[in-house]
């Protein structure tokens, strides 16, 4: 019986393990949790948006400061919540921004102009992908 209270207190315990996953312990770098948050995001949205909640954004440097900031928008985005998502990505379509959040978030702001049929604005988004 002490057996299996130790045992269910070891894999329930969210300071030990988040989510049940030893890699993902409360302890991890917030680098970590957020790199397993951007593979989540689209094969497990709910677990990924889990990770993101745990991380403090303070913390983080400024290439995963701006990685935060895109999965953010993303979930934002996923939501429904289009004119949201596009005013919280636009910030990342600057220069400065790191190369791979700046692609993704021009990607993002193209199929949310597609979707919301504002080709103008999907055509001034594209050209600046391009360049």
């Amino acid at each position: 019986m002490l057996k299996v209270l130790f045992f269910i207190l070891i894999f329930s315990s969210p300071i030990l393990f988040a989510m049940g996953e030893p890699h993902l312990a409360m302890g991890e770098p917030h680098h970590l949790m957020l790199t397993r948050a951007d593979d989540l995001a689209s094969s497990d949205p709910l677990k990924s948006k889990l990770l993101l909640q745990r991380i403090s954004k303070d913390q983080l440097s400024k290439p995963d400061s701006e990685l935060f900031s895109y999965l953010s928008s993303y979930f934002i985005a996923t939501s429904g919540k289009l004119d949201e998502a596009i005013v919280s990505l636009l910030p990342l379509t600057k220069s400065g921004v790191s190369p791979n959040v700046r692609v993704r978030a021009y990607s993002l702001l193209l199929l949310m102009y597609a979707g919301q049929h504002e080709w103008d604005k999907g055509l001034e988004t594209l050209s600046k992908l391009s360049t």
